[in-house]
């Protein structure tokens, strides 16, 4: 079988689903995956055990899932193929540009990169006013009128966003995002002119926008540092979950009936 790669909006948490087959072709026990942007970036898919890169095939199929692509802009997945034994004897592969859609014109996506269960999308009030702040001290000589400045990189970027929920529903998940203290993942929508950002969030504050207690709006202040994107894999799946596999499957006997290996029941897809 020739490798092959395929990819398609994954329906739960934004993000891609890819398939690869003919893993195993030549005999090949190796594989990796990266993701590529039309400007040649490329980045390695995060898989369960960390990134895939060198991962040991243990079957000619598989589905990977990307909650870290891009909303709104082309993406397109790379996989090469290979042998632990002779690494440069490889196969590759490329799928064709896939986009997926930004939910909404006015939100920010926000994803835990490690739990896709906790992607929420929330309005926002207020952009942040980015600030880099420079990292130099300026040391007067004797004798000198000028100082001698010493300097490093300029720090990354760091500044406040408003966001607004509407309802308990909306406020219970944004505080499940937040509660864990994660680096997130911020997709603002791709007329905004803002890149994809990793974030770390600092003090949050909630505030009420009525006196009336029943009235539900909150006004969330977030504070933010961008950093680099975290290291670590996924825990879990954003559409399928343990609780999805308990309600279809009164017993493990009818578990190991329907599927024949764990990635079915991961996917959801009966049979061998």
């Amino acid at each position: 079988m020739t490798l092959m790669i395929s990819s398609s909006p994954s329906g739960a948490g934004y993000g891609a689903a890819i398939t690869l087959t003919g893993l195993t072709t030549g005999g090949r026990d190796r594989w990796s995956l990266w993701r590529t942007t039309p400007d040649g970036v490329q980045t390695p898919v995060r898989g369960y055990g960390g990134d895939l890169i060198g991962v040991t095939t243990t079957g000619d199929v598989t589905v990977v899932e990307d909650y870290e692509s891009p909303l709104g802009r082309p993406v397109a997945y790379y996989v090469r193929a290979w042998t632990a034994s002779t690494p440069t004897d490889w196969v590759d592969a490329t799928a064709g540009w896939l986009t997926l859609e930004h939910p909404d014109v006015l939100a920010v996506v926000l994803k835990d990169p490690s739990i896709p269960s906790r992607t929420t999308t929330v309005v926002v009030t207020t952009m942040p006013a980015w600030k880099r702040q420079a990292r130099q001290a300026a040391h007067q000589v004797r004798g000198r009128p000028r100082p001698v400045v010493l300097t490093d990189v300029r720090s990354a970027r760091t500044g406040s966003v408003v966001l607004s929920t509407a309802s308990g529903v909306e406020r219970e998940a944004l505080v499940w995002l937040l509660e864990s203290g994660h680096t997130l993942l911020a997709q603002w929508p791709s007329g905004w002119g803002e890149p994809d950002t990793y974030l770390q969030v600092g003090d949050v504050d909630e505030a009420r926008l009525s006196e009336y207690a029943p009235q539900p709006d909150r006004e969330w202040t977030l504070e933010l540092t961008e950093v680099d994107r975290p290291i670590g894999g996924l825990v879990g799946s954003a559409g399928r979950t343990w609780q999805d596999v308990s309600d279809d499957n009164a017993t493990w006997a009818d578990l190991l009936t329907r599927y024949s290996t764990w990635l079915g029941v991961l996917t959801g897809v009966e049979g061998p």
